[in-house]
């Protein structure tokens, strides 16, 4: 599902894949952060693609298993060349991943040879192979930091951004939060991000 500008004239265009572990609530959910990103971002030639090729695990407690993420992030590369041949030439994208789940499916599509300007890695603290990668997690994110035994993942390649208040996946979209103001800076490519240095406990 595409929303905003045309994607054969498109400048900046972000791809949209989130976990997807409660059917229509959570695809409703990409809806509505992919159309407060585009408000945020206020680019006539911006585009945001919501992504759901993929089969998740249903319910909290399922896992994303390897072999179900490797399949996923098969159909994401797929996408991705696909994706390639419909924009111009000078078409800037990026990756914008929501989740545990979708950060595995993102993890996989890399080893596939998907290949974007920049990922964010939004709610979670997996990282992802490729270029530009950023992370963005609240500290009081607990899912985010389910995946974090030692600090944040400042290590070369991956830049950790300021959260704001975030707290859970719900959050990171919400209209006028800081957090989606840094995603929309990602994203356009215009003003400063703001990085988190720390990388332990205070």
């Amino acid at each position: 599902e595409a929303y905003g500008a045309d994607l054969a004239t498109a400048r900046r265009v972000t791809v949209l894949v989130g976990d997807l572990r409660h059917g229509i609530d959570d695809l409703t959910h990409l809806r509505r952060a992919a159309q407060n990103l585009l408000v945020t971002v206020n680019r006539p030639d911006h585009a945001v693609v919501v992504w759901a090729g993929y089969e998740g695990p249903t319910g909290p407690a399922a896992v994303m298993t390897p072999a179900r993420a490797r399949v996923a992030g098969a159909e994401l590369a797929a996408f991705a060349r696909t994706l390639d041949r419909a924009v111009r030439a000078d078409t800037h994208t990026t990756l914008a991943v929501v989740g545990n789940d979708a950060a595995r499916v993102a993890q996989q599509a890399g080893r596939h040879g998907a290949e974007f300007h920049n990922t964010l890695l939004i709610g979670t603290s997996l990282g992802v192979p490729g270029r530009n990668v950023f992370v963005l997690y609240g500290d009081a994110d607990l899912a985010a930091h389910a995946h974090l035994p030692g600090g944040d993942p400042n290590r070369p390649g991956i830049v950790r951004l300021a959260a704001g208040d975030a707290r859970g996946q719900r959050d990171y979209f919400t209209p006028g939060s800081e957090q989606l103001s840094v995603i929309a800076r990602v994203v356009s490519g215009e003003g400063t991000l703001p990085t988190v240095t720390r990388t332990g406990p205070e």
